[in-house]
């Protein structure tokens, strides 16, 4: 087993309670929901395990259940926060997919193979996936979206970026 089949792979995150039954809200960062169940105990970033029991879909995310909290009163004690997995744990990925948590630190050139930067982080507020990058130049970072309208290609080495420049910080103006 290597470093990286050791890393924690973020696969969702409790949002807050749902309804008054004791149901948590929980954005599943995957593609194949019936995973949420088969997982097995994911772990938060103090070590803490949590059971999932996925219910039903609602809206953006997925309703679950732990053995417990029985009521909303109790749900709404579990603090919103991300939920991991060891990688080793799950499944192998096919060619052409990459964890997010892989393109940190990945350098970012433009078409033309100039180094732009390194990715710094993954964000998605609610519309769609962002990719921060870090600039080489000056290290401000900026963000671009993780969409085939400015990624021409992703591999586990490198990404191309096209069509960014609308995205750098703007320069400072003299007073």
């Amino acid at each position: 087993m290597n470093d990286r089949d050791d890393k924690m792979i973020t696969v969702g995150r409790l949002a807050g309670p749902h309804g008054i039954k004791g149901h948590l809200k929980f954005v599943f960062y995957g593609e194949d929901p019936n995973l949420i169940d088969q997982f097995g105990p994911l772990v938060n970033k103090k070590g803490q395990t949590f059971n999932l029991k996925r219910d039903r879909f609602h809206k953006d995310a997925w309703l679950v259940r732990l053995d417990s909290i029985p009521d909303r009163t109790a749900a709404e004690a579990v603090p919103k926060q991300d939920l991991y997995i060891e990688r080793s744990k799950l499944p192998a990925l096919e060619d052409d997919e990459i964890y997010y948590e892989d393109l940190i630190d990945l350098p970012v050139f433009d078409q033309d193979n100039n180094l732009v930067g390194d990715v710094v982080g993954i964000h998605d507020f609610g519309a769609g996936t962002l990719l921060e990058v870090k600039l080489a130049e000056t290290k401000k970072t900026f963000m671009v979206p993780y969409t085939d309208d400015f990624i021409e290609e992703t591999s586990s080495d490198k990404i191309i970026i096209k069509d960014y420049k609308d995205f750098l910080p703007a320069p400072k103006r003299d007073k």
